[in-house]
């Protein structure tokens, strides 16, 4: 049996790293990320080893075996780029995948199979089922990590509690009968319907967070199109009077030249010369979306007596979509525009709009000034809205976007100024 253990957990260990490998969003280069998962690997099975041939004693075998959970539960985490329950949840379900495999081989073994059939079928069951999960599962596991939800907590409950099977069959199959392994199998069963059934769950609630997040973008989209319009029509009316009153200027000035009254012409000029010149409509960069967004905001602040600096570089081809970005940074300088506006002191209501090129990436930056102390949540790492339901929703779906895209996103307090900084 020792010898079965030893092959079987090793082989278990081996799908398990895949598949962490597989469910992860990787923090680090293929490269690092492979390497670190070999050596966890090696170690699992280095712990293997010394469970199944130097150790007798049942109490350090346990040990042991609580040791190699602890590593993979931190490997996933560590491996993982979001190192919360997201993390956490996809170590449980890594290390809980394979007990269907195993158990299936064990009960094979001691019912009096061979030694080389039992682990080879536990190994092509674990094998199978990972390419189905792959397939099936993998697409809508990724997407829904994307959305942040403080439930991924109460998720993690269902894989802890396959931990604790997994310890009640250890030694429920030590000698089963046919019974007991019907019984196992069905306690498997009913806890991978659980899974499917929170997965469905799950999924439907990414849903519907991504639709709220899809109107969001549609509103601030309309919103920035609108304000597009209405500068393009506004430039469209001052371009009707300066032709109407340019055509008036000429007939004036030919009546003055008939008249030979030199003077009269070169007040008009002179007068004409000294009108500054009103600029068609707001140009702060060469993408459309995102200037029609910062000229709605920008004029929104000006209204409400903030002082806005704008200094942006943002090409007219971008490498994601340039609406969401649009969206994006509406939502930051809507943000800004709210806090800003409440500063009592109006000479210190101010926004610094920032946007420049690094290296291929596009860096945006939006500092504004506040009233008051911020709170941040100790999950989202986003500064908590004292507005009450239904603010607050921005920042989510600016991290939403950075998650979907591969961008960085920060943001914090230095200096007493509010700042948000995407990097895409």
């Amino acid at each position: 049996m020792a010898l079965f253990r030893l092959l079987s957990y090793s082989i278990s260990h081996i799908c398990l790293m895949c598949f962490m490998l597989a469910f992860t969003k990787w923090r680090y280069s293929a490269k690092k990320t492979i390497g670190i998962a070999a050596v966890v690997t090696g170690l699992l099975l280095l712990l293997e080893w010394l469970r199944y041939v130097h150790v007798t004693t049942e109490a350090v075998q346990r040990f042991l075996f609580a040791v190699q959970v602890v590593i993979i539960l931190f490997t996933a985490v560590f491996l993982s780029q979001y190192r919360d329950f997201r993390g956490l949840f996809t170590g449980f379900f890594s290390r809980n995948y394979v007990l269907c495999g195993t158990l299936i081989g064990r009960s094979l073994y001691v019912a009096g199979g061979s030694l080389g059939l039992s682990v080879g079928i536990g190994a092509v069951i674990n094998i199978l089922l990972l390419a189905g999960l792959i397939r099936y599962l993998k697409p809508h596991y990724m997407e829904f990590q994307l959305v942040r939800h403080k439930e991924w907590m109460e998720l993690c409950l269902v894989p802890a509690v396959f931990c604790f099977v997994r310890v009640f069959l250890r030694g429920f199959l030590n000698d089963p009968t046919p019974e007991q392994v019907l019984a196992a199998l069905s306690l498997l069963l009913t806890l991978y319907i659980s899974y499917i059934l929170m997965f469905r769950l799950a999924n439907k609630i990414g849903k519907e967070d991504r639709m709220q997040k899809e109107r969001d973008m549609l509103e601030t989209s309309t919103r920035a199109l609108k304000r597009s319009m209405e500068e393009i029509h506004a430039a469209e009316r001052r371009l009707a009077i300066y032709n109407h009153d340019r055509k008036h200027l000429i007939r004036t000035m030919q009546g003055l030249m008939a008249d030979k009254d030199y003077d009269a012409v070169s007040q008009m000029l002179n007068e004409v010369q000294n009108v500054p010149e009103e600029p068609f409509g707001s140009h702060y960069c060469e993408n459309t979306p995102v200037n029609g967004v910062v000229s709605f905001y920008a004029a929104s602040a000006r209204e409400k007596k903030i002082w806005v600096h704008v200094a942006m570089d943002v090409p007219e081809t971008l490498a994601v979509n340039e609406w969401e970005l649009a969206v994006v940074v509406g939502n930051l300088l809507e943000n800004a525009v709210l806090a800003a506006t409440e500063v009592e002191d109006a000479r210190q209501r101010k926004i610094w709009l920032f946007a420049k090129q690094v290296r291929g990436q596009i860096l945006i930056e939006i500092l504004n000034t506040f009233n008051g102390t911020l709170v941040f949540d100790k999950e989202t790492s986003l500064p908590v809205s004292n507005r009450g339901e239904g603010h607050g929703l921005g920042l989510s779906s600016v991290v939403y976007f950075a998650e979907r895209n591969g961008a960085t996103f920060d943001c914090g307090v230095e200096e007493d100024r509010f700042f948000a900084r995407l990097l895409i």
